[in-house]
């Protein structure tokens, strides 16, 4: 993102297991995962980006991280982060 910034993403070891075995099996052992959240754009500051599909909000916040969360849930995250 700039000189001495990153992003990176923690998942559970469980739930990423199959996600490897699945690549493995594919032929596709060596390959990168990116989180899907990153393939939405990056807002204006002050804002969020959201892609609302199939039950989960994707979010991009202004300063390039994101998040998901189940779409019912939304509303109060966009509440509690005071947007």
């Amino acid at each position: 993102m700039a000189p001495n910034r990153y992003l990176a993403a923690v998942v559970r070891h469980d739930i990423m297991a199959p996600w490897i075995a699945r690549l493995a099996d594919a032929g596709l052992s060596r390959a990168a995962l990116v989180p899907d959240v990153l393939a939405v754009p990056v807002p204006e500051p002050g804002q969020w980006s959201v892609d609302l599909a199939h039950g989960r909000a994707r979010v991009r916040t202004d300063d390039g991280t994101g998040f998901a969360v189940a779409a019912a849930l939304f509303e109060t995250a966009w509440e509690t982060a005071g947007r």
